[in-house]
């Protein structure tokens, strides 16, 4: 629902294994809005214990995005073609029906060399109806970053 605090449900597969230690990176497309008291809760691939830092970090094009780093939740090798799934509450959907920008997903290994990213194709478009949940997965359906 327009401008509608809810929860979403995000899934994404790696095409390259992930050691453990690794760190992802999530940016929010800037008509989303992650409230600082946001809840996380991890289904598969991130140990519920991890570190969450939410900030506001510029993208590749120089656009200011909310930024939510986790740290310390990968505690297993995450094989290629595996993934993360995990729930974010206390997202404000977008204030119109438009189609948002794309969310942007990283992967970094312990020393913070880049490993996976996928920045196109994870957009949320908002509706007038009661909308309780959303979840975000790649367009192509392929899962693969």
């Amino acid at each position: 629902m327009i401008n509608q605090a809810t929860t979403y449900q995000l899934y994404f597969n790696l095409a390259d294994p992930l050691p453990v230690g690794s760190k992802v990176r999530i940016l929010f497309p800037p008509e989303v809005v992650l409230s600082a008291s946001f809840q996380f809760t991890a289904d598969s691939g991130i140990d519920q214990g991890a570190t969450l830092t939410l900030s506001q970090r510029n993208n590749a094009t120089g656009f200011s995005k909310q930024s939510l780093d986790i740290t310390g939740g990968i505690t297993a090798y995450v094989v290629e073609n595996d993934g993360f799934l995990f729930e974010i509450s206390g997202i404000t959907n977008p204030n119109s029906t438009q189609t948002s920008s794309s969310f942007e997903f990283f992967t970094f290994d312990s020393s913070m060399y880049p490993v996976d990213e996928l920045v196109t194709g994870l957009t949320v478009q908002a509706t007038y109806g009661p909308l309780k949940s959303v979840k975000v997965a790649p367009i192509d359906q392929l899962g693969v970053l």
